[in-house]
């Protein structure tokens, strides 16, 4: 990746920055064109429908992924032999439940017997190890990228922040070398509006420069890890001094656990509410806040079901709309909610 190699790292800052905002342009061209813009004009609709009309878009996209599965895919096409069922054979929600869960096993050893045969264009990957230890990769294709794009702006939405407007990212690019003692830890990202920091660096110690850094770049939204927040707001809360941006809406975070203990900190240090996100590498699930604080299940991102578990938790089980380069079909993501 780009952050570990010897050209960046060894680039001095104004270069970084330049490498960054090429990056950031690169990938808006391909992620906010014509295609991000009819999804995200979809999915501010559907973000409005009643239950029934949602369950009615549901059985739709449930019934369009499940057919091209079983047309295209080897490994749904196999499966589906042996249930003796055709690519038609959902009429109901619960049809579903006739199919097979999947597990990371069962993709990490099917390989590319759950790649589509009949997909086109440019393929997008990503890894996890998860608490197995075991690398599987999972591939999208563009409209799944833009698709997922748009779902993440609408949270974005939600939390105040509009395209274009200022924001600082706080998770875990390694932006400036690892070794790197002395501030700035933070490069900026013209090319998408952005203060990017890295979460690595920061301390007890380096607090106080991201706050006065934060304040100075004044961003509409931080977007980070809740532990790297929750470092800011409780440094921000021991100087006994406000938060001093002026246009801070709101903190989104992800891929961590949220309590109300947080959320109350972020409110007292940074004057605004939490937006937080859960999602997959897989794309099969996506529940977030609206800006009122409720949990929401995304009912037009994907189908979801939830196991019970003997402690009174869920299994998070999810089949997705979007991606038709490897959909994943009630795949069992080892999560409970």
């Amino acid at each position: 990746a780009m952050f570990e190699s010897s050209l960046y790292l060894k680039s001095p800052a104004w270069l970084q920055e330049w490498f960054l905002s090429s990056r950031a342009r690169a990938r808006r061209f391909l992620r906010e064109g014509p295609e991000f813009r009819r999804a995200l004009a979809d999915v501010s609709r559907t973000q409005w429908l009643d239950r029934q009309a949602l369950e009615k878009l549901q059985l739709e996209r449930l019934q369009r992924v499940m057919s091209h599965a079983i047309r295209t895919v080897p490994y749904y096409r196999d499966a589906a032999a042996k249930l003796g069922v055709n690519d038609t054979f959902i009429r109901h929600l619960d049809d579903i439940k006739r199919f097979p869960l999947l597990t990371k096993q069962i993709v990490f050893e099917q390989g590319d017997a759950m790649l589509s045969t009949q997909a086109k264009g440019p393929r997008f990957s990503a890894s996890t190890s998860g608490t197995t230890g075991m690398s599987m990769t999972a591939y999208r294709d563009l409209h799944a990228i833009n698709r997922e794009n748009a779902f993440v702006w609408r949270c974005l939405m939600w939390g105040g922040l509009h395209p274009g407007e200022p924001r600082v990212w706080l998770r875990g690019d390694k932006i400036v070398p690892p070794d790197q003692t002395d501030p700035p830890f933070w490069r900026t990202v013209k090319g998408d509006s952005m203060l990017m920091m890295s979460a690595y660096h920061l301390s007890d110690a380096s607090a106080a420069s991201y706050l006065e850094a934060i304040e100075k770049y004044d961003p509409v939204v931080i977007q980070g890890y809740p532990s790297a927040v929750l470092l800011l707001a409780r440094v921000l809360l021991a100087s006994g001094r406000p938060y001093r941006g002026k246009r801070l809406r709101s903190v989104v975070t992800s891929s961590e656990t949220v309590t109300d203990e947080h959320r109350s900190i972020v409110r007292e240090a940074f004057g605004c509410s939490i937006i937080d996100w859960y999602g997959a590498m897989e794309r099969m699930v996506a529940i977030g806040n609206c800006e009122h604080g409720n949990y929401h299940l995304m009912s037009d991102y994907s189908y979801v079901e939830f196991l019970p578990l003997e402690d009174g938790t869920h299994e998070v089980v999810g089949t997705g709309f979007d991606n038709f380069l490897m959909p994943f079909i009630r795949y069992r993501l080892g999560d409970s909610v």
